[in-house]
């Protein structure tokens, strides 16, 4: 199972996406703003992010920034979502700290395989957050 926090702050996207990702067997913890993204990633250790561009409070290339600059979050895969029209929108992203681009509008199963590209990646460390380790440890 997949950790995922879902960064979004429409209720049907999170609601289709939410839904979605559960039924493929994943956990999603949902953050509505941009504040709470960088709250929820470093509480609640996901394995990788979906980070819609269009978000309020703290702005999502923010975000992705902040998240690269925690060591605790730092490797975390980051998915970023918008229309991307321009090869410029894919370069602040990624320059930013975003993993890859994906879409809008989302194509879910083009989204399900990057996201289980990166629970394959090397680079991805799919382990317990400390408190389940150690329980694991008992």
């Amino acid at each position: 199972m997949i950790r995922i926090l879902l960064v979004e702050h429409d209720e049907r996207a999170v609601d289709f996406l939410s839904n979605r990702l559960r039924k493929h067997g994943h956990e999603v913890l949902i953050a509505l703003d941009g504040e709470a993204a960088v709250t929820t990633a470093r509480s609640g250790r996901p394995h990788l992010l979906l980070l819609s561009m269009d978000i309020p409070v703290l702005d999502a290339l923010s975000v992705a920034s902040a998240i690269r600059a925690d060591l605790i979050t730092q490797s975390t895969p980051i998915i970023a979502l918008a229309p991307f029209s321009d090869a410029d929108d894919r370069s602040k992203a990624i320059l930013a700290g975003c993993t890859e681009c994906h879409p809008e509008p989302i194509d879910f199963l083009r989204l399900l395989e990057r996201i289980e590209h990166h629970a394959r990646s090397p680079e991805t460390e799919l382990k317990a957050p400390e408190s389940d380790a150690s329980a694991l440890a008992l």
